[in-house]
């Protein structure tokens, strides 16, 4: 049976973010060609024991590598030791991003010792960075190379510069952007394949050699969730997101600061709950200080939120890929307000006041979260409209089909 080595940033599990979720449906797909084993890259700490062995235990995983911070590296290790967190930081910002599309040896290492034990068939990568810290890409060891792109990297760096972006970070951000362009765009050729998440990247790349495997809901079998039913009655905003990755954090900021404020003028009694882990004592408390807002933390039954929620929003303004909190919200049966941001990758399918509302602007994001507060009957339209085309349009079999297609094209069938 054919083998497959898996090379990603992120577990398989658990599947309470985003980026375990897209690791889990690829894993769920890829085994239907083949036998798999995984190598996990640790790019912000080393993996807690437990996981590694759940991985190992359930989940193919091989072995975990720790990447460095840059922070160790030189010339910031000169100094480091006088004042760790600060000098990380100030290295995470203006330290050389040339380093995430070069070999690291550690890494680069257990996958030739991998690659030597066994025979594999196929390499697939998450994202291009761990492919290249592998040294697969600059050193082809004749196996086929697929790369789950995701997030582009210097579009990603490129569209770092929004308002809801500290200044600093922004001006940090410039500089990056030009690193990351200049060393991933050559790399991305080496691979047979890629996968992007949304036609809009999908622009980047020769299209041969690169297909849209979009984002879609998880869900632990293949059946549609069953939705909630409507609450009519309701004026709870619902905002889900990990509150660890800054994309989030940063959105939910911009929302509170400028956009929160004329939704509770305009509504008085209209509520926002806010669901995700990440938050730490000191955020969860600040926001929660806000009239109307309730900063929960991680809830594990994100189904009973769903259901006393109106509505649900994604502020996000920055981040690759898609917004797949933009889409699971409809399979349990809510719709939802967007930014232009979060509404790429998925306009082809969920229109504007059809399924979902886009705000462009503050005052267009605040006037659909009134609107919809206010017109219950059109919210719940929306939502149903949403659902029945997030089934169509956004569900494993089309994602499988994808992957199918790609192996098939670079010479690896099921079966072979």
């Amino acid at each position: 049976m054919p083998r497959i080595l898996y090379i990603t940033h992120a577990l398989p599990f658990p599947p309470n973010v985003g980026g375990n979720q897209r690791t889990a449906i690829l894993q769920r797909a890829l085994s239907k060609h083949g036998e798999m084993d995984l190598i996990v890259v640790c790019r912000y700490g080393p993996l807690p024991r437990e996981l590694l062995e759940e991985g190992q235990r359930d989940h193919g995983v091989l072995e975990a590598v720790t990447l460095p911070w840059r922070g160790t590296l030189p010339p910031w290790n000169l100094v480091r030791r006088l004042a760790p967190r600060k000098v990380d930081r100030l290295a995470q910002a203006f330290g050389s991003q040339v380093m995430w599309y070069r070999p690291y040896p550690e890494l680069s290492g257990v996958v030739e010792k991998a690659l030597s034990a066994k025979h594999y068939d196929l390499i697939v990568s998450r994202h291009l960075y761990p492919a290249a810290m592998a040294g697969i890409l600059q050193k082809p060891t004749g196996i086929p190379v697929i790369i789950d792109v995701d997030d582009v990297d210097h579009r990603v760096a490129e569209e770092n510069g929004h308002p809801s972006v500290p200044w600093y970070k922004r001006m940090a951000f410039v500089r990056q952007a030009r690193e990351i362009r200049h060393a991933a765009l050559p790399l991305f050729p080496k691979a047979s394949h890629l996968w992007v998440a949304a036609s809009e990247d999908a622009e980047e790349f020769d299209p041969n050699r690169c297909s849209i495997l979009p984002n879609i809901p998880y869900l632990k079998d293949e059946a549609p969730r069953v939705p909630c039913p409507p609450a009519r009655d309701s004026v709870s905003i619902l905002l889900v997101a990990s509150m660890g990755y800054a994309p989030n954090s940063e959105g939910l900021e911009y929302l509170l600061k400028r956009v929160w404020p004329t939704i509770r003028k305009a509504v008085g009694n209209a509520t926002l709950r806010i669901v995700g882990s990440g938050m730490g004592d000191e955020r969860q408390a600040r926001w929660s200080a806000i009239p109307g807002v309730t900063a929960l933390g991680f809830a594990p039954d994100l189904r009973e939120e769903y259901q006393r929620a109106a509505f649900c929003v994604v502020p996000v303004h920055r981040g690759g890929g898609t917004k797949i909190k933009a889409i699971e919200c409809f399979t349990f049966g809510r719709t939802c307000v967007v930014t232009t941001h979060s509404y790429r990758g998925i306009g082809d399918v969920l229109k504007h006041r059809k399924s979902l509302w886009r705000g462009d602007t503050d005052d267009q994001f605040a006037e659909g979260c009134i609107h919809l507060l206010t017109h219950p009957d059109e919210r719940d339209a929306m939502a149903e409209t949403g659902r029945l085309l997030v089934e169509r349009e956004f569900n494993f079999a089309k994602f499988q089909s994808v992957v199918d297609k790609t192996i098939e094209k670079v010479g690896l069938g099921a079966g072979k």
